[in-house]
């Protein structure tokens, strides 16, 4: 009988918490995956994750998976609760080999992932016409402007133009001069 007496230290490495949304990994939205990977450097019991959002506990639990089999390499996920904290998302790892030797809280980078339940507010919508003699009236062939300034950077709007109930025919196009995102010109 073999016993291997195990002193070592175990360490973590290739850590990273991504979001996965399709749009933009460094923020997450109700119902969304957050996704921690990482791989230690000997095989360990399964690591007992706690991940805060804007400094408060989440409101679910966490799914464990060890992949390749090895007890080496994790994909630890949770899915993001209408009850969670806004804000950024940080993680503190506990882990164990198979000799019972220890780590704990051990914590992780500034991950640059946050958590965001708000929905955009537009403000300062202003519609015009581009009509010379009166921004009130336009006629075919002239353009219409809508310009609005949102309150966080968003994806580029989809806006549909109406006459009546009626589409409007042509081609709209999407001008973000200020390059923020959030300041827009239809």
């Amino acid at each position: 009988c073999l016993i291997i007496l195990d002193k070592s230290s175990h360490y973590l490495n290739n850590l990273n918490l991504e979001s996965l949304n399709p749009y933009d990994s460094s923020f997450v939205m109700e119902v969304e995956d957050i996704s921690l990977t990482f791989t230690a450097s000997e095989p360990i019991r399964q690591p007992d994750v706690s991940f805060l959002i804007g400094g408060a506990p989440i409101n679910g639990s966490v799914a464990y998976y060890n992949l390749n089999s090895d007890y080496k390499t994790w994909d630890v996920t949770y899915t993001l609760d209408t009850d969670d904290t806004e804000g950024e998302i940080s993680y503190s790892i506990d882990i164990s080999d198979l000799a019972g030797n220890t780590a704990y809280d051990l914590q992780g980078p500034v991950t640059g992932v946050s958590f965001d339940d708000t929905a955009p507010q537009l403000n300062n919508l202003t519609l015009v016409s581009l009509n010379p003699y009166d921004s009130s009236y336009v006629r075919q062939g002239q353009d219409i402007s809508l310009t609005f300034t949102a309150s966080e950077p968003i994806r580029q709007p989809d806006v549909t133009f109406l006459v009546g109930e009626a589409s409007i025919n042509g081609t709209v196009t999407y001008n973000n001069f200020t390059g923020d995102n959030k300041t827009w010109d239809v």
